[in-house]
């Protein structure tokens, strides 16, 4: 065995360089051409070199393992990572060879029931799956014609690792059993058993999304039987927040590849009512005082899983096209029998808010709850109404935890709607940009918190660069403060909301110079109006007032100022004479020609 082989380890790096030296070699002659007639013999050598590899990385029996200590099972885990990548490396040079190898040797294994020997073969082969494509498969076919995942499954003595190693290999052939659909009736009972097991379920529940996902329409005609499973899941130990989300994710792609909308709501429906046993539980758990640690995790199950379950339901690329291309506006989900899905989906996240309102993990996975359905392009059980993320996010203060997340959010709501506002949004972008304003107010300054304070100037960014004429229905008084906050983020210590307040202006200099820009005309307006102010603070910056790191990100928006407007020679000049060390010696001819320089180079 490689732990106690200690010639093994130190000719890894001899082999190593073999390998790498004779793919390059091989990489000089393209298919068809002839090769040197000693590159069989170096292939049959690289061959021989894994074939005796396998043997080392073979695990030994229980007894032996549990006497090692930690210093032996880490040197045998980095021998085995280092022979791993040896084979990976060496399959461009054997190709079918080494696949055959790996096989021959998993199924001798399976035939002498040596389950050890089985992990060592199938751990060669997930070393090499990255490299398999069609061509592969009838090899594969070979192996998975034998009943492989129906043994490691069944048979108590099987080890953990074999059982680990077996679902890893899965989940890397998962684009063999998307072409060869037949297998996953084995595949799927084999992953739902290994869902029992504490080493196993994690790697099974991603290997169970990602066939579920790859596989969705071959998939359907098993769909109750996969909630049928799932319900059974719902009894093992195994079943917390990661499992379960993965699971349902799985189960809701296949959901989404029904053909009518009709049979999506029967399925989704059937998705919800799972969820919301977590989200029941929590609040009772939690009002009746009884455990609100547990009724947090609960909680943010529910929520997670609603996000994994809304990412399933995500219409497929190519069917966005077809449906976009049909001009299809479907009300089914918005106005329709799936107006209740939404309806669900916006009390789940209400209500789990304010029942944990101080708890940042659950505020954030609310909002990746309500952001499932902003990148979709055409109406959906997750494409909601745009009033439901701006109520919840205009209902947050300055002591709501994770608070630049939820204005993340509201930055990325207003992204999804910038190219396709629908009706009343410029009503709910009011409302977003008064609560930005309201926030901005509370913080007073932005060194009070610079993480708020840059997730507030993001947000105006934002409006500036979708619609700024939503900027200037604002009263006067109101846009000084807004853009006052900006100015003085650009003048404070605080490196973030600096460089953030900076790259606003580089975006309002640039928008102002835009003859092509509907908004060019309020860009400029803005400018007109803040133009002086701005150009201090950032001549500021220049003087003295920004450290060496954040000197560029000052410099960026002054150059974008000069190329926009013709004020800005004026604006830099009057900044630079109201500088207090420059005016100490405003009157020396040195210190005027260094400013005519610093001016004259800007405006190159």
């Amino acid at each position: 065995m490689g732990v106690e082989d200690e010639v093994a380890p130190v000719v890894l790096e001899f082999w190593s360089n073999y390998v790498s030296s004779i793919a390059e070699e091989q990489f000089q002659y393209p298919a068809g051409e002839t090769q040197p007639e000693w590159m069989e013999g170096a292939k049959a050598n690289v061959c021989q070199a894994i074939s005796e590899l396998v043997q080392k990385i073979i695990y030994p029996p229980s007894d032996i393992t549990e006497t090692w200590d930690g210093d032996s099972k880490r040197t045998f885990k980095v021998f085995r990572v280092d022979v791993r990548d040896i084979i990976a490396e060496s399959y461009e040079t054997l190709r079918d060879a080494l696949t055959d190898l790996f096989i021959d040797f998993t199924l001798r294994a399976l035939e002498a029931k040596n389950w050890l020997e089985l992990e060592a073969g199938l751990f060669g082969l997930v070393s090499i799956a990255d490299a398999f494509n069609d061509k592969v498969d009838e090899r594969l076919i070979r192996l998975f014609d034998q009943p492989l995942l129906s043994a490691v499954s069944e048979n108590e003595g099987v080890p953990g690792i074999t059982r680990r190693t077996t679902v890893e290999a899965v989940a890397a052939l998962d684009h063999f059993f998307l072409r060869n659909p037949r297998f996953l009736p084995q595949v799927l009972p084999f992953l739902l058993v290994a869902l029992a097991l504490p080493a196993t379920a994690h790697s099974a529940a991603k290997s169970f999304a990602t066939l579920c996902s790859e596989c969705r329409k071959s998939l359907t005609g098993e769909l109750d039987s996969f909630f049928q499973m799932y319900q059974r899941f719902l009894t093992y130990p195994t079943a917390e927040e990661f499992t379960k989300s993965k699971l349902l994710e799985g189960i809701a792609a296949i959901v989404q590849a029904l053909d009518t909308e009709e049979k999506q709501l029967v399925g989704v429906r059937q998705l919800f009512q799972f969820v919301a046993q977590d989200a029941m539980q929590a609040i009772n758990v939690t009002k009746g005082g009884h455990d609100a640690e547990q009724g947090q995790v609960l909680a943010l199950t529910t929520l997670k899983c609603l996000t994994s379950i809304g990412r399933a339901l995500q219409a497929l690329d190519e069917e966005v096209v077809d449906l976009e291309s049909e001009n299809h506006h479907s009300t089914f989900w918005s106005s329709g029998p799936g107006k209740e899905i939404q309806n669900q989906i916006v009390n789940f996240v209400n209500y789990l808010t304010q029942v944990f309102p101080g708890d940042d993990e659950i505020i954030e996975a609310a909002c990746n709850v309500l952001r499932t359905g902003f990148k979709e392009a055409i109406p959906g059980p997750f494409v909601l109404p745009p009033s439901a993320a701006v109520d919840f996010i205009v209902k947050t203060n300055v002591q709501t935890p994770r608070l630049p997340y939820v204005l993340d959010t509201a930055c990325c709501w207003l992204s999804s709607h910038r190219h396709n506002p629908p009706e009343g949004f410029s009503d709910h972008a009011q409302r977003l940009l008064q609560h930005d304003i309201g926030i901005m107010q509370a913080l007073q300054h932005p060194r009070n918190d610079p993480e708020i304070a840059v997730g507030c100037i993001e947000l105006i960014q934002n409006f500036t660069n979708s619609n700024p004429r939503i900027l200037t229905q604002q009263h006067p008084d109101i846009l000084a403060g807004l853009f006052g906050f900006t100015i003085e983020s650009v003048k404070s210590p605080e490196v973030l909301p600096k460089r953030a307040a900076a790259k606003l202006w580089k975006d309002v200099f640039e928008l102002a110079g835009n003859t092509h820009s509907q908004h060019q005309g309020t860009a400029q307006d803005i400018l007109n109006h803040f133009g002086p102010s701005i150009t201090y603070a950032l001549i500021s910056n220049v003087c003295g007032e920004v450290d060496q790191t954040s000197l560029e990100h000052i410099i960026v928006p002054l150059r974008a100022l000069i190329k926009s407007d013709r004020n800005a020679r004026m604006y830099i000049a009057n900044s630079l004479g109201e500088q207090p060390l420059l005016q100490r010696y405003q009157q020396e001819s040195g210190v005027q020609d260094l400013v005519r320089k610093f001016i004259e180079s800007m405006t190159r």
